[in-house]
């Protein structure tokens, strides 16, 4: 027998074997979990805190027009939490969320009539449209005069609108 280095596998024809079971059972192993429908693990770093508490997005109180101004909401002291750190010096302070906004149905177009429960676009034209035949609502109970509402839709509408 012959002593001499021993032969490298890397060199040969085993090289291309081995690649292929090695790409072989990566694909075999993605079908099965595309199959199944298991997602990987969050692998974000553990030195990160994750924001919890905070809406991606911020929706802003509607402004409604100059002949119908809101009472303006100041913004309440704000509380530090422990779990939670404050933003960071460059970002705003969150602001409180608002509450209910009396909307004047004389003057509110259709964007702002949908922000009332109940009305959806349909019936917002139909306020607009009754509006516009029949000249301003004189009282909050005008409104019942509205295809579309009723004497519930009045109950709920009643604490958030408004006539002038």
């Amino acid at each position: 027998m012959p002593a001499g280095p021993p032969k490298d596998w890397t060199q040969g024809p085993a090289r291309f074997i081995a690649a292929g079971a090695l790409g072989g059972a990566s694909v075999v192993g993605l079908a099965w979990a595309i199959a199944s429908g298991r997602t990987p693990p969050d692998r974000s770093p553990s030195h990160v805190a994750p924001v919890v508490g905070r809406p991606a997005v911020r929706a802003e109180p509607v402004e409604p027009p100059a002949a119908a101004a809101a009472p303006t909401l100041e913004p309440g002291p704000a509380e530090p939490s422990a779990a939670e750190p404050g933003p960071p010096p460059e970002s705003p302070a969150p602001r409180p969320a608002p509450g209910p906004l009396i909307i004047n149905i004389n003057t509110a177009g259709a964007a702002e009539l949908e922000l009332l429960p109940g009305i959806g676009p349909a019936l917002a034209k139909r306020i607009i449209d009754h509006r516009a035949r029949h000249g301003r609502f004189r009282r909050i109970d005008d409104l019942d005069a509205v295809s579309g509402i009723g004497p519930k839709t009045m109950e709920r509408l009643r604490p958030l609108i408004k006539v002038d």
